[in-house]
């Protein structure tokens, strides 16, 4: 029922892309698949679960997008239909598009929201990690978790998922910059810039993802990255790209060598996909740009020096 609604929309402009697109299809199908098998009814009774068994309703069609689907329910008040109802998203992960679980997403995610902002702690996390929840970093405006679990014991229930407050608004390709005034063009800015360096004012001991741990929320060793997540449902076996000095990405330029054997990864060992002359020769250009990296920034760290400087 749900994926009828997602035939009438648009595709989303962060829709990832694999290079192989024979693996892509097989991805897909079992994505539509798993969205398939999800029911309304379950839904609603598992957002109402959370809020005092009230029922609820679907007040717009679901959105998905490239690892999560979100379905938006209305509770009633006094049985009736009413704006004033609260309202929920039920954030479910897709799984078949999710190469390393959806557990290691979701938990990122919530460490990551409860790290920027101080929310509210929830019982189905807390019984499977001993958190303790930091005071409250910036005043980023993001939706307050109602509740999160992790469970994935049950593969024929909905066990996995995020449910967080609605919050009304539209994404920067749907404000249309060009038709905004310079004074709305330039609030829009400055609450930007605000977001920026608050998130900026956030370090930690080394470059990766946040993730919750008995002794609280911390970067994790291992990187996961969009890119990384791509190959291995591709089979390109991305675990054995080193990630920087013992395991973990202390420098500019463990970051960055990352990300250019990401894509010497792809290349050496993906299927080709070249559709022009001009395809061809960038490809081509990425074994020699990697090894000149080598040889001339990251051995004497010199883009650590410029990285460092130019935050001072």
């Amino acid at each position: 029922m749900f994926r009828r609604a997602f035939e009438t929309q648009s595709p989303s402009p962060t829709c990832q892309q694999m290079l192989d697109r024979i693996v892509e299809n097989r991805i897909h199908r079992a994505r539509d698949k798993f969205i398939d098998a999800i029911r309304p009814g379950d839904i609603c009774s598992l957002a109402s679960s959370y809020h005092d068994n009230d029922p609820c309703d679907f007040f717009k069609e679901p959105k998905r997008g490239s690892y999560n689907i979100c379905f938006f329910v209305q509770f009633r008040i006094d049985g009736k239909i009413s704006e004033r109802g609260d309202r929920w998203v039920v954030r479910v992960p897709l799984s078949p598009c999710l190469a390393f679980g959806a557990q290691a997403k979701m938990e990122r995610e919530f460490a990551t929201m409860q790290y920027v902002f101080l929310g509210r702690k929830t019982n189905a996390y807390a019984n499977d990690f001993p958190l303790r929840l930091v005071a409250e970093r910036t005043k980023i405006p993001i939706p307050r978790i109602q509740t999160c679990s992790l469970l994935c014991d049950n593969p024929g229930v909905i066990t996995q998922f995020m449910i967080l407050e609605y919050v009304e608004g539209r994404t920067l390709s749907e404000v249309g910059l060009k038709t905004l005034s310079d004074e709305q063009r330039q609030h829009l800015y400055n609450q930007l810039a605000c977001i920026y360096i608050q998130l900026r004012r956030l370090e930690f001991s080394s470059i990766g993802v946040l993730s919750c741990g008995p002794n609280g929320i911390d970067v994790c060793t291992r990187l996961i990255s969009i890119g990384l997540n791509e190959q291995e449902l591709e089979g390109l076996q991305p675990s054995c790209i080193h990630a920087g000095s013992r395991g973990r990405l202390v420098s500019a330029s463990d970051y960055v060598c990352l990300l250019l054997n990401i894509a010497k990864n792809a290349f050496e060992k993906g299927k080709k996909s070249v559709y022009n002359e001009e395809d061809g020769n960038e490809t081509l250009d990425i074994d020699e740009f990697v090894n000149l990296f080598h040889d001339n920034f990251y051995d004497d760290g010199s883009i650590d020096k410029r990285t460092s400087a130019s935050l001072t």
